[in-house]
């Protein structure tokens, strides 16, 4: 759904009644797979015209049905642009990449026929990504000079781009003739609804067993209030699904839940969107093996980053919002990892990260955060755990108040569910509880007496 001067429509009602649209949407909100969802309904009908592929994208215009859908990448036309060097411009840029990506599919006799359909305005022009151009260099400015310049080809266009990067002027098509419009998050039905078709699939496939009774439980399980912020993203949700998925249910410890996302988002970044903007640079996981690392060192790195932006954020009068993170201390974090310190290798992981709906969001011009405070929480909580003294440690961040109380529990969830270790926690349980709470106890005794029964939860006892 989108949001247009405060009233919601559909993604195909926003689309059918424009020739030049920009989609924007935050990271994982679907902005990508829309456009393959509608580039496959579209090719399908146009093999098989009576199957009712339009059936699947309610309100396409009739008009419309028939259009071919071309859909472009365009991190890949921007390698393409940097390594050929064409001398074609504007448009004739765009009719260049397509001419050699059907040349790379053995498919260059097709080239007449789809330039024959652009340019009687029967094809649709379905341009992906365009907060993925870097803005370094001349390959942002040529494309955006490219989609501007595409309204003298016939055919409608869909343009996707994030909304933070829309905002800087480097990405913003210019004319009034593009018309934007903005992903919204999820609802309570459509979350259910997505829960439903998900286990209906799998219930065709066999791939299930009870499917109808997990779908109640995955859709209750998300209700949670730790939870259902979360959901709302379509990207997080569906982790949250794979996850409910393979377990038969979220798991109780919010510490093994974080853990299982994030290790999913991790693998996303090595098996989505692998292609990168230069064609030579390699991708996430070579990053790291090349130093001779794996995933736990990347991950450490975050756990230590959070913890610092963490306690640098607990002044601040908004206690929900996650804190920020500038590409700097980010650059600074990744930089660690590396035996020489390299600040080239650091600036590579950056911009590999920059692109993916992982762990880190742009939220800002070379400014980052964590998806969800929880994750944000988590990760510090992670690093608590690590600490060669944590009953101390966490006994004086207690003394700092409920803002860090999330961060030790997940610490003692780290501990307990990750690493085997109930020691620690119920040392810290005892520590935190008095022999005796008189009626006069100072409130801080008072609280501390209620976080160690909320440690007691955590490690599962009664």
């Amino acid at each position: 759904r989108f949001f247009r001067e405060a009233e919601p429509i559909t993604v195909i009602e926003a689309l059918a009644g424009q020739t030049e649209m920009v989609l924007l949407g935050d990271p994982g909100s679907g902005k990508s797979t829309f456009v393959n969802h509608l580039n496959y309904c579209l090719a399908r009908h146009n093999l098989d015209p009576t199957a009712g592929w339009p059936d699947h994208l309610p309100n396409w215009p009739h008009k419309w049905a028939g259009l071919i859908p071309i859909p472009i990448v365009l991190r890949q036309l921007a390698a393409w642009l940097n390594t050929h060097q064409p001398k074609k411009r504007k448009s004739g840029l765009l009719m260049a990449y397509l001419k050699y990506s059907l040349e790379q599919m053995a498919l260059e006799d097709l080239y007449r026929h789809l330039r024959e359909k652009i340019d009687q305005g029967e094809a649709l022009l379905l341009l992906d990504g365009l907060d993925e151009v870097p803005a370094e260099g001349d390959a942002c400015k040529k494309i955006i000079a490219m989609i501007d310049d595409s309204a003298v080809l016939k055919s409608p266009k869909l343009v996707t781009c994030r909304v933070l990067s829309y905002q800087d002027v480097r990405w913003r098509l210019k004319g009034d003739k593009w018309k934007v419009f903005e992903l919204d998050k999820l609802n309570n039905s459509q979350i259910d609804h997505f829960v439903g078709a998900w286990y209906g699939q799998l219930a065709q496939k066999g791939a299930a067993i009870d499917p109808m009774v997990k779908k109640e439980k995955l859709q209750a399980a998300v209700r949670r209030d730790d939870l259902v912020e979360l959901a709302r993203n379509p990207l997080l949700l569906t982790v949250m699904a794979v996850v409910h998925t393979h377990k038969g249910e979220l798991p109780d410890s919010r510490a093994v839940l974080y853990e299982d996302v994030i290790e999913l988002l991790l693998c996303r970044w090595e098996t989505l969107k692998t292609e990168t903007c230069a064609v030579d640079e390699p991708d996430f996981w070579q990053m790291l093996q090349t130093i001779g690392l794996k995933s736990i060192d990347f991950k450490k790195a975050l756990w230590e980053l959070a913890y610092a932006v963490h306690g640098r954020h607990q002044h601040q009068k908004d206690k929900k919002t996650t804190a920020d993170i500038t590409e700097d201390q980010l650059n600074k974090a990744l930089r660690k990892l590396h035996p020489e310190k390299s600040r080239d290798w650091a600036d590579t992981m950056v911009r590999r990260m920059k692109f993916r709906a992982g762990l880190l969001m742009e939220t800002k011009p070379e400014v980052y955060s964590f998806p969800h405070r929880t994750f944000q929480e988590y990760l510090a909580g992670c690093y608590l755990a690590t600490h060669v003294n944590f009953t101390d440690k966490a006994k004086e961040l207690a003394k700092q108040g409920a803002y860090w109380w999330d961060v030790i529990l997940l610490a003692v969830g780290r501990l307990i569910h990750h690493d085997g270790d109930y020691d620690r926690p119920l040392i810290l349980a005892d520590e935190l509880s008095p022999d005796e709470v008189s009626e006069k106890a100072d409130i801080s005794v008072l609280r501390n007496v209620l976080l160690a029964g909320k440690i007691m939860v955590e490690i599962g006892l009664t």
